[in-house]
C-alpha cells in the first residue's frame, strides 16, 4: 500500500472521513526511540471530502473539527506539533506523489515523493 492511500485510509477508518492525499508536510525520523527502533513520523496535508465524523472507538477517544487558530492556542499540543502547522499554512511546498519521466521501474512497487513541478 503507497503512503497516499494508507493516509487517506486510516484517516477514513478511523473517523469515518473521505479525504484526498495532497502533500507530505513533515517527515521526521527518530533514531533508537521506544526499544531502540526507529521513529518515522509524516504529517501530511489532506482535503477533506466529507465532514460527518464517525470514530472508530478502538483506536480513538473522540474527535471533533476545530479552527486552526483554537489548535495553536492549545496549550496540549507540543512546540513541534504547531511549529509543522505553522509551517504548513505559511508555505504550499511540501513533497507530491511524483514520478521522474524516463525512470524505468515498477509504479506499483515504489513511491516518489518530489516538490512540486
Amino acid at each position: 500500500e503507497h503512503l497516499d492511500d494508507a493516509v487517506c485510509r486510516e484517516v477514513w477508518e478511523e473517523t469515518g472521513i473521505q479525504t484526498k492525499f495532497e502533500r507530505i508536510v513533515c517527515f521526521r525520523h527518530l533514531h533508537a526511540y521506544r526499544h531502540s527502533k526507529s521513529d518515522m513520523y509524516f504529517v501530511c496535508k489532506l482535503r477533506p471530502l466529507t465532514a460527518e465524523i464517525t470514530i472508530q472507538d478502538e483506536e480513538i477517544a473522540k474527535a471533533k473539527w476545530i479552527p486552526v487558530e483554537e489548535y495553536l492556542a492549545g496549550e496540549h499540543i507540543g512546540v513541534f506539533n504547531k511549529g509543522v502547522v505553522k509551517l504548513a499554512l505559511q508555505s504550499e511546498a511540501g513533497l507530491v506523489s511524483g514520478w521522474i519521466d524516463g525512470f524505468d521501474a515498477d509504479r506499483k512497487l515504489r513511491e516518489i515523493y518530489l516538490p512540486p513541478h
